[in-house]
């Protein structure tokens, strides 16, 4: 009898051991873009599984999973398999992955809008921490705007394109009846000028310009460590198995020379 209690014991310690351990995450990391641009700095990526947001970052020069990484984590290890969508400021992209215990992946997501406010994100606003903050796309340099037309009737009107969004701009104006010329209010920048005399060019980036894209991509130091402490566990789960087998062996042999005495 004391050899069956004690076989399971052992095996009780170690199922439970085996479930505190938690699964080893999965990577992902890309590019961010809304209607054809790179999206603004901040703009929140989310991961949804099963209804719970299961990993959450924002993006950075149009790019996400960089810095800092990107987990879909695994705390009960059972989402091996198991498929992950991907929303962008609570927008669903369309966009799913499967689950790779430890994988690295690089998924570019693109996101197509026209409404000002996000749709339900299916379960993952509320469940888990919800589907990440804003849900507005903010930042009017992704609107590429031509000039503005003539005056016309006391109305000027401008057309910007943002992707495969349109939406035009009105500002009323003025005409002289004398000189028959349009009289519109202009804004007037002064330049900081030179040693030499001369107004020094304003340069200023444009929105498109593409991010640099960096030297190393796939698992950073981040992810490495993650699956570094998850091998330390491994390994002190087996040492711990290991010496409740030996005290057990300990254990019965001790007894068993008691009995021969």
């Amino acid at each position: 009898m004391s050899k069956m209690f004690l076989v399971g014991l052992m095996l009780v310690l170690f199922a439970g051991l085996t479930l505190a351990i938690p699964g080893i995450p999965h990577q992902f990391y890309g590019t961010v873009s809304i209607n054809g641009a790179p999206a603004p700095d901040g703009t929140t990526v989310t991961a949804i599984v099963d209804g719970v947001t299961a990993g959450e970052g924002t993006a950075s020069n149009g790019k996400y999973g960089y810095d800092p990484v990107f987990l879909v984590e695994d705390p009960n290890n059972d989402r091996e398999g198991k498929t992950i969508r991907f929303y962008v400021n609570e927008y669903d992209t369309g966009q799913t992955s499967t689950f790779i215990v430890g994988g690295s992946t690089r998924l570019d997501l693109s996101l197509s809008i026209t409404q000002p406010n996000p749709p339900s994100s299916g379960g993952g606003g509320s469940s888990g921490g919800g589907g990440g903050g804003g849900g507005t796309i903010t930042g009017t340099d992704l609107w590429d705007c031509d000039d503005w037309s003539e005056c016309v009737d006391g109305t000027q009107t401008q057309v910007c394109t943002q992707g495969t969004a349109t939406k035009t701009n009105t500002r009323e104006c003025e005409v002289e009846e004398e000189a028959d010329e349009e009289v519109v209010t202009t804004t007037t920048t002064t330049l900081p000028v030179n040693e030499e005399g001369r107004a020094e060019e304003e340069i200023i980036p444009g929105p498109g310009s593409p991010p640099e894209e960096p030297e190393n991509v796939g698992p950073t130091g981040a992810v490495i460590g993650a699956l570094g402490s998850s091998v330390w566990s491994w390994i002190f789960l087996i040492a711990l198995i290991a010496l409740i087998i030996s005290l057990l062996l300990l254990f019965l042999l001790v007894k068993r020379r008691k009995k021969k005495h």
